[in-house]
């Protein structure tokens, strides 16, 4: 096992309320389709932005639940996982799926049992991918096969008719992480395992679409703002109500960079400090009873929460399918 190890205040007695895990998505089938030569987007037209998880990245998905229920959360004395949110997209809701496959996996069939009935993938957008011009030049141009940012030097500026762009993209992008028509009889155990009931208390804090003059797209503020934003939202909503001795994990699975821009915003570091966040990788944030706002994109430093694991990986060998581009 490797990565970096656990803080010394993982052996502390803390008093903390919320533990938060934060976890990016497993190994992906676009980008094992490109190492093999292949094109995921070219032979599937349908939805080319949202590519599934490799049967590798079900079972890493898989082997995080099962070492954050048996080993992790107990090491630190914190709480068993309470609820389970996700970025809309497929590779994340499988990695959401996965994980609680892996925290059933280490309890009884009777505990099981109720935490299958218990644990449900929550979709929250504000853990959405990036919705910037490199994300649509991954899927949306001819000949893209998952790459981010696509041909950026070969094609400085993109025109819709010249380069005949896919033309999904110069609708809503609400419209394409509408994770509620996806579903298939392909991913059928993933649906069984969707919260239907839920409905996102995040946004993506903006209407983004590749069409206009410029295209609207999610800056860098804008995307802070989000991520503090929903940190905000789902960490206040969490806590409300609860027994000041009870301690509380939640799980949220995203995408490399915003899991970056989760770790600056909660520890002040700038997002570098945090380091490339491999497939599956994740980081413990825990946080003072009562005390669970963020610096809202401003640069001020929060001290509320204090990192227990950052960046932690379970598998000894690098990843050579994830080409280090953090989505």
């Amino acid at each position: 096992m490797n990565g970096n190890q656990l803080n010394d205040t993982g052996n502390q007695n803390h008093s903390h309320r919320l533990t938060v895990v934060i976890v990016r998505h497993g190994e992906r089938l676009d980008y094992a389709h490109r190492a093999a030569g292949k094109n995921w987007c070219e032979v599937n037209p349908d939805r080319p932005w949202d590519p599934p998880l490799t049967e590798n990245g079900l079972a890493m998905a898989t082997q995080v639940g099962c070492a954050l229920q048996q080993d992790v959360l107990p090491s630190l004395g914190l709480g068993p996982i309470s609820a389970v949110y996700t970025s809309p997209f497929l590779r994340c809701r499988s990695t959401a799926a996965g994980i609680i496959q892996g925290v059933s996996s280490g309890k009884s069939d009777n505990e099981a049992s109720k935490s299958n009935r218990e644990l449900k993938v929550r979709v929250e957008m504000g853990l959405s991918e990036i919705i910037n011009e490199d994300w649509y030049r991954s899927w949306s141009l001819k000949g893209t096969d998952g790459t981010w940012g696509y041909k950026t030097k070969e094609i400085p500026r993109i025109d819709p008719v010249r380069d005949g762009m896919d033309p999904r993209a110069l609708g809503p992008v609400e419209e394409l992480l509408d994770w509620r028509k996806s579903n298939s009889n392909d991913h059928r155990a993933l649906d069984e395992m969707m919260d239907y009931g839920y409905n996102s208390q995040t946004s993506l804090g903006g209407r983004y679409a590749f069409a206009g003059d410029p295209p609207k797209l999610e800056s860098a503020c804008m995307r802070r703002d989000r991520i503090s934003s929903t940190i905000n939202v789902l960490c206040n909503g969490t806590t409300e109500n609860t027994d000041n001795e009870k301690h509380e994990t939640i799980v949220l699975v995203s995408h490399g960079g915003i899991v970056s821009e989760f770790y600056a915003n909660l520890t002040g570091n700038d997002s570098k400090n945090h380091g490339v966040a491999k497939y599956c990788s994740f980081s413990i944030y825990q946080n003072d009873i009562g005390n669970c706002k963020t610096a809202m994109g401003n640069g001020e430093a929060n001290t509320n929460w204090t990192p227990l694991v950052v960046n932690r990986i379970l598998w000894d060998d690098v990843q050579k399918l994830d080409s280090n581009e953090a989505k």
